[in-house]
């Protein structure tokens, strides 16, 4: 079953690394800090108390060792929004895609 489900896996990097979908929006970049507001308009990381990868990781570290009850509440409030977007920006990005090659199919037919 394991190997089914990595078999259908999908680097969604990929399309946007390979330049198959580019905005002029994503500046070069295929991070998807650039590509979601790039795609998704109204969808970003500004404004956020954490905003990129390495720094959730820092902010977990310092809410793991942390004994300030109020430092702890803050930093995993600040991690859960980081990581909702996240996810969120994902489903949002993949029916963006999907959407692409319906279009695609559609005018290939």
């Amino acid at each position: 079953k394991i190997d089914k489900i990595i078999k259908n896996l999908k680097d969604l990097k990929d399309p946007f690394k390979d330049q198959h979908c580019y905005n002029w929006e994503m500046n070069g970049s295929n991070s998807l800090k650039k590509v979601l507001p790039a795609f998704i308009p109204g969808m970003g990381y500004n404004n956020m108390d954490i905003s990129e990868g390495m720094m959730a990781c820092i902010e977990y570290l310092r809410m793991f060792y942390s004994k300030d009850s109020a430092e702890i509440k803050k930093i995993s409030k600040a991690l859960i929004e980081y990581c909702t977007l996240d996810t969120l920006a994902m489903v949002k990005l993949v029916e963006k895609l999907e959407g692409f090659a319906k279009v695609c199919a559609a005018v290939k037919n």
